[in-house]
């Protein structure tokens, strides 16, 4: 099994074979610890999905659009599916975001640079 990237809980595996980290937006959420977190993970896995319920939609689509015109990821996929909670239905967005060849490059030397600081 492969171990997990650093700065997270080292006790947790990933199964062996695992491209792809999901991770869900809440409202309080900065679109920068957003853009924060899927560059971190883009950098560990070869795809990151960003799930967002209603207001952190936004945050989510700001996200993406960041990655995708720096060139560091492209967007793969768009769902928009609504979830339903506490009897009523809340809009939801998975937005699946691939990183790209130049964007790899890119994550990887401002991992380095992150280091040295």
């Amino acid at each position: 099994m492969q171990q997990c990237p650093p700065n997270m809980n080292q006790n947790k595996l990933i199964p062996p074979g695992s491209e792809k980290f999901t991770f869900l937006l809440t409202k309080t959420a900065e679109p920068y610890v957003a853009l924060f977190i899927s560059k971190h993970f883009l950098l560990y896995f070869q795809q990151v999905d960003i799930h967002a319920l209603g207001s952190a939609i936004n945050i989510a689509v700001k996200c993406a659009c960041t990655l995708k015109r720096t060139g560091i990821a492209t967007i793969t996929k768009i769902d928009t599916p609504s979830q339903t909670i506490e009897d009523r239905v809340e809009p939801k967005i998975i937005i699946s975001l691939r990183v790209t060849q130049r964007g790899l490059e890119l994550l990887k030397e401002e991992s380095e640079i992150r280091k040295q600081i």
